[in-house]
């Protein structure tokens, strides 16, 4: 069916908008916050992004995060994961999590310097004191995560994100089994035509088949890549026919069936980062099949930021109890990432296709 307009995307009703971390530099000195990522573990809602003193992605970026007891209604203060350190030009920012069995991992994206030898750490945490225990460098050669792994059928895990560097393609990362401090990253290869990639990207899986969408540079459009073996080999990423603001995009299937892609798409958004919208599919089927707005820019009566200036961006969904918890950065009526860090509750039954 064809993709609506803005004014026409059908806005989905009774959703529950929440404030994980506001804006605040006068309170705490943050400007910078990006990369929101989100995990229910042991009854609790995590929720964790960059933040930085300083500019974006500079030596002072920190990986924080923030608890949630009440399904994402109050948060606790913002607490850190890992601050790198000044010695080696270490900085620390966004990652994703992975609840599994009694312990939380995170996995984060690293540098040095400015955004140089980008690699992705792990860090598990020890619930009793809060402490996050560092694992050491994971993934090396670029690699940033970017959403939350994905069990195959195989017995791997599969961890969509980018390389940083060498034209910046889509990229994935597949452990040995349950051994989650050991990874194998694939790059997936960049189609002829396709300039200005920034690849990062977000997965579908299904059995052996896994999609990969990833963002493009050059144009508002979703990149597409497909393997047929768990995520070893992938087709080039190539244009797809459904339009996307240049961002980071997040999808997955739930439990139902439904596939799901999160990102800015309508017929007239071009490159704009906002509404944030979801796209699904019927139960099993694999092409998406209708569009909703999770929330405008512009959003009155809510807690959150409203602004028809507002980029929503970077989100991360994951599914508990019935509902699709997404979080995503707001910049409100400011430039760059100076965001808010926000979470809008989904009922799944709200996503249903007629």
């Amino acid at each position: 069916s064809a993709l609506p307009s803005t004014s026409q995307a059908e806005v989905l009703e009774g959703l529950q908008f929440h404030v994980i971390k506001r804006y605040e530099p006068d309170v705490d000195g943050y400007g910078f916050l990006h990369g929101v990522a989100l995990a229910w573990h042991q009854g609790k809602l995590y929720a964790s992004f960059g933040h930085n003193k300083g500019s974006e992605n500079t030596l002072t970026e920190e990986g924080r995060y923030c608890v949630s007891s009440d399904g994402g209604r109050t948060w606790s203060d913002v607490r850190t994961i890992d601050v790198g350190i000044d010695e080696d030009d270490l900085a620390v920012s966004h990652g994703v999590f992975l609840s599994r069995g009694k312990t939380l991992w995170a996995f984060l994206g690293s540098f040095h310097g400015t955004r140089k030898r980008v690699h992705t750490r792990a860090y598990k945490l020890i619930e009793k004191s809060g402490h996050w225990e560092p694992q050491g460098a994971v993934v090396q050669g670029g690699f940033w995560p970017m959403n939350e792994p994905v069990k195959m059928n195989d017995g791997n895990w599969i961890m969509p994100g980018f390389i940083v560097g060498n034209n910046y393609p889509a990229a994935v990362a597949i452990s040995e089994g349950d051994d989650l401090k050991s990874w194998t990253s694939v790059v997936i290869p960049r189609g002829p035509t396709v300039r200005n990639m920034w690849g990062e990207s977000s997965i579908l899986v299904d059995g052996p088949h896994v999609t990969n969408v990833a963002r493009y540079g050059a144009k508002p459009l979703a990149l597409a890549s497909t393997s047929n073996d768990y995520g070893r080999t992938w087709t080039a990423s190539a244009e797809s026919n459904l339009p996307m603001a240049a961002s980071k995009p997040c999808s997955g299937v739930l439990s139902n069936g439904q596939r799901y892609l999160i990102g800015s798409s309508t017929a007239d958004g071009r490159n704009r980062r906002s509404p944030l919208t979801i796209a699904v599919s019927r139960p099993g089927e694999v092409a998406f099949s209708k569009l909703f707005v999770i929330r405008h820019a512009v959003l009155e009566n809510e807690p959150g930021e409203s602004n028809p200036r507002a980029a929503l961006s970077y989100p991360y969904a994951t599914e508990h109890d019935g509902n699709l918890y997404v979080g995503y950065s707001n910049n409100g009526p400011r430039n760059a990432n100076n965001n808010s860090a926000e979470l809008a509750v989904i009922p799944i039954g709200k996503l249903a296709v007629e």
